[in-house]
């Protein structure tokens, strides 16, 4: 299974807070991947999106596998997580 790549959003403004869900096709039936996102510093994505102190507490993000003309994703927030 390959790895969920974040495009990289920083920028000399400084970074976005979070991410935006990206789901085009609300019909979306999958498969979805779901991965546990990688953090840096605590508080920023591998990408470079901010997501405040204690954000990355059980963070997950859902993309559709392939089939679609836009990448289906979204980002979701678990009870509980499970080791990496």
């Amino acid at each position: 299974m390959s790895k969920i790549k974040l495009e990289n959003v920083s920028s000399k403004y400084g970074a976005p807070m979070g991410r935006c869900d990206n789901v085009s096709e609300p019909d979306t039936e999958g498969p979805f991947q779901l991965q546990r996102m990688r953090w840096v510093d605590h508080d920023y994505d591998e990408g470079g999106a901010y997501w405040g102190q204690n954000g990355c507490n059980h963070m997950y993000v859902a993309q559709a596998k392939e089939g679609y003309s836009e990448i289906q994703r979204c980002f979701v927030r678990g009870l509980t997580s499970s080791p990496a």
